[in-house]
């Protein structure tokens, strides 16, 4: 039987090797990105076995907002790449969408049987989920598709909810693109999601997740700003004032072996303190991982 299964866009080797040393049991799952092809070589191959399932995807959502990149992520070369990592065992691939909008149906659904015309059996992203879309896929027998981060964001859990439910009643699983939100993961039955957050919300954001089991309800997700140098938007997350700093730091140097100086110490790289921050962020995003396929089956939830 499957479960919920999460994808980490952006994984790199070294901070798959960090957590590797720390949890050699759990295999994150990685979404491989040809806009990013640089970073995923050695996500591709797998030697060591460290990834447990991969995913492609054309990077074109980049391409949407930055039309001048499109020379560099070509259908052509995406084609290329996707063969590639098919050789070395890329179990999904998602299908070259250029149309964002609703109205991209057409554009989209061209790719997607040239994708398949190329032996790429591609899954098709639904970008309009009350358009002609949804039927399209049903009647051609699909057994996956994807919905588009944008509608995801803008719809409550009872609306998805209905999308997603028309496709299951038909046989198709539903992947949700770009999603990090517990409460629609856990509450709906999608197969598996995707998101870069896990760095980004470092990176970006000095911010570092995690489970506070001491949180009430569901969903126990906190965020702890580890900077020292804040910006005004920043300062109600800031770690010095975090009510629950105890436990924070006991949940780091047990389940980490970190401490928040590990994040924001000047004696240390840069690179160093962003490695730190994406290892304690996919640690969050794994045991988060592991909450929505327990609500799932509790939910009842089969794939």
């Amino acid at each position: 039987m499957n479960q919920y299964d999460q994808y980490h866009s952006g994984l790199t080797g070294a901070v798959v090797d960090a957590y590797q040393r720390l949890y050699p049991e759990i295999k994150p799952n990685a979404l491989i990105s040809y806009a990013r092809s640089e970073l995923s070589y050695e996500l591709i191959i797998n030697e060591h076995k460290t990834i447990k399932k991969r995913q492609c995807d054309a990077g074109t959502y980049t391409i949407f907002n930055n039309p001048d990149k499109q020379a560099s992520t070509t259908f052509k070369g995406y084609v290329a790449f996707a063969k590639i990592c098919k050789h070395y065992g890329v179990e999904q691939f998602f299908n070259y969408d250029l149309d964002f909008t609703r109205n991209g149906f057409a554009t989209n659904r061209d790719y997607l049987e040239k994708m398949e015309s190329e032996g790429i059996d591609a899954v098709a992203v639904v970008h309009n989920p009350y358009g002609d879309e949804g039927k399209y896929y049903i009647d051609q027998g699909y057994k996956i598709v994807a919905i588009g981060s944008q509608e995801i964001g803008s719809s409550s859990v009872d609306e998805l909810h209905y999308i997603v439910e028309e496709y299951r009643r038909n046989g198709i699983n539903v992947h949700f693109l770009g999603c990090t939100s517990f409460k629609k993961l856990a509450s709906l039955p999608v197969i598996s999601s995707d998101s870069s957050s896990w760095t980004q919300s470092g990176a970006v954001w000095d911010k570092i997740l995690w489970w506070n089991e001491d949180k009430p309800g569901e969903d126990k997700t906190d965020s702890v700003v580890v900077a020292d140098r804040l910006s005004p938007a920043r300062k109600k997350d800031y770690y010095r004032r975090y009510p629950f700093l105890r436990e924070f730091e006991e949940y780091l140097d047990r389940e980490l072996k970190l401490t928040i100086d590990d994040f924001n110490r000047t004696g240390l790289s840069s690179k160093a303190r962003r490695l730190n921050k994406e290892v304690a962020n996919l640690h969050y995003y794994l045991r988060m991982e592991q909450e929505i396929r327990k609500k799932h089956r509790q939910l009842g939830f089969t794939f």
